[in-house]
């Protein structure tokens, strides 16, 4: 059984940086590597990991609940308000470029949704430390739901083309007039 894991293991690691991130080199990934997600909880994926990218990899006792931690930041970076009239400039454009870029198309929209229901419930999570469906029917509402059609486009994008620099910042660009739209 542990030559099936390790097997699986390895190749799940090398479709995901390969064919999904599209890297050519494991060593471009850099030199201090923090990875997130349920699969690493699996010790044979995480040492697969290792013995591919040649680098020592932390695995934070946290990393299933990224997705949480993204909603969080989501909810702090709301707080920051250009004020203009009617619809205000915000944070939040930012967290969901950030967030999306950093977990991924899986991960990434699963803290947008997270952030959107929380303030739909009620939650303080919006700006102003505002929430409830009032919110997501008023004049911001539309911008607040654009940003789950806006993770999707760019993890999808990033799946696609690839984690580089030049296609986070078209990811993002993107992002960005997707909720502007």
């Amino acid at each position: 059984i542990g030559d099936i894991s390790a097997g699986l293991s390895y190749s799940v690691i090398k479709n995901a940086l390969f064919k999904v991130i599209k890297i050519r080199d494991p060593k471009a990934l850099g030199k201090k590597i923090i990875v997130q997600g349920g699969t690493f909880y699996n010790d044979a994926v995480l040492r697969a990991f290792e013995l591919i990218s040649e680098r020592e990899v932390i695995r934070p006792d946290i990393a299933g609940l990224m997705g949480a931690f993204g909603a969080a930041i989501i909810a702090v970076l709301a707080q920051i308000t250009i004020p203009l009239p009617l619809v205000p400039i915000t944070g939040q454009t930012l967290a969901i470029g950030l967030i999306v870029t950093i977990l991924g198309l899986k991960y990434g929209t699963l803290s947008v949704l997270v952030y959107c229901l929380l303030g739909a419930i009620g939650l303080p999570v919006f700006t102003g430390m505002s929430g409830g469906l009032s919110i997501l029917v008023g004049p911001t509402g539309g911008y607040i739901i654009g940003f789950i059609p806006t993770a999707l486009f760019m993890g999808w994008y990033l799946n696609k083309f690839g984690y580089t620099y030049i296609h986070g910042l078209i990811a993002n660009v993107s992002g960005m007039m997707i909720t502007l739209a």
